[in-house]
């Protein structure tokens, strides 16, 4: 009886090298994983139907080749159940890649594969309008949320990260001052005037861009929120050093701050920016979801005993 996991793999072709990663690895997964089935769905709806019938079917890991926006797709059918993601690194920015050091290198991954270590982590939470939606690594509002909705699939598919920066500059003098304000369970608020907040789970903020220390933020229990600087384009470029520097948490212009949830107001209302992908719109609701989704892992970072 073959007992390496049933898999099924699944990938983006939108995303930068999803339809490559597809291409190259179905054989070498099928070495590795007890592998019943590999597609490359037509969109979000068909991702989402594919997941839910694996899971009916009994796969137990599900091999996922696309970027952030993807992954979270997979982990919001995936969270609370014991199936496992694996995330195959096949977008633009790869954030949870970085914050969880999986392999670049696909023999390095397929040895990681190999090794079968998994193990739980956190995944955040947001509820607006009446639908709720987890994601891996970062909400954002203002400037991200601008700047992704100028963004295009071949933009991202053709430039990679330097699709950001391409245009940022016209972003900027567009990018609208919010004001803020952070309710905690007991009605506490903090206000202020922004440009950006980022609301963080785990580590991973941007690409190889982290907040803390990777990977076991990934399994704190909270959220942390901060703004990119307040209303002046100054004390944004200033906290944004800051934030590269790892040293945003001191610098009262971040408002920086960590809950397991709280409510955000912002006026005029945003449309949130979910791990790359465009969702919803405040007022919103954050949690977070403790050790929710079991995920694979360099042997390195599991915990003892999640050998499968």
């Amino acid at each position: 009886m073959d007992r390496r996991p049933r898999t099924l793999f699944l990938a983006n072709r939108l995303a930068r090298k999803g339809a490559l990663a597809f291409a190259r690895m179905v054989a070498p997964l099928a070495r590795v994983t007890n592998l019943v089935g590999a597609e490359i769905p037509e969109g979000e709806a068909a991702m989402v139907e594919t997941i839910r019938r694996g899971l009916a079917g009994g796969i137990e890991w599900f091999v996922i080749a696309g970027g952030d926006g993807t992954l979270a797709v997979a982990a919001n059918e995936l969270v609370g159940t014991s199936a496992v993601l694996a995330a195959l690194p096949a977008g633009t920015g790869n954030t949870l890649a970085w914050a969880l050091s999986l392999p670049r290198r696909d023999s390095d991954w397929l040895a990681m594969a190999a090794q079968g270590f998994v193990d739980t982590m956190d995944v955040g939470l947001v509820q607006a309008g009446g639908q709720r939606r987890v994601f891996l690594n970062t909400v954002t509002i203002g400037l991200a949320s601008t700047l992704a909705g100028r963004l295009t699939p071949t933009e991202k598919r053709r430039l990679g990260l330097l699709a950001w920066p391409r245009h940022l500059g016209s972003v900027l003098n567009q990018a609208p001052v919010v004001e803020v304000a952070l309710l905690d369970a007991s009605g506490t608020s903090d206000r202020f005037l922004t440009r950006l907040l980022v609301v963080v789970n785990g580590c991973g903020l941007a690409g190889p861009i982290v907040a803390g220390p990777p990977p076991m933020a990934n399994q704190d229990g909270v959220l942390e929120v901060f703004a990119l600087g307040e209303d002046s384009l100054s004390s944004m470029a200033r906290v944004t050093v800051q934030v590269l520097l790892a040293r945003h948490r001191e610098d009262p212009a971040a408002h920086y701050q960590q809950a397991s949830a709280f409510s955000l107001l912002a006026r005029p209302p945003q449309s949130m920016d979910i791990d790359g992908e465009r969702w919803g719109q405040t007022p919103a609701r954050f949690s977070v979801l403790p050790r929710a989704l079991s995920t694979l892992l360099p042997e390195r970072f599991a915990s003892p005993g999640h050998l499968l």
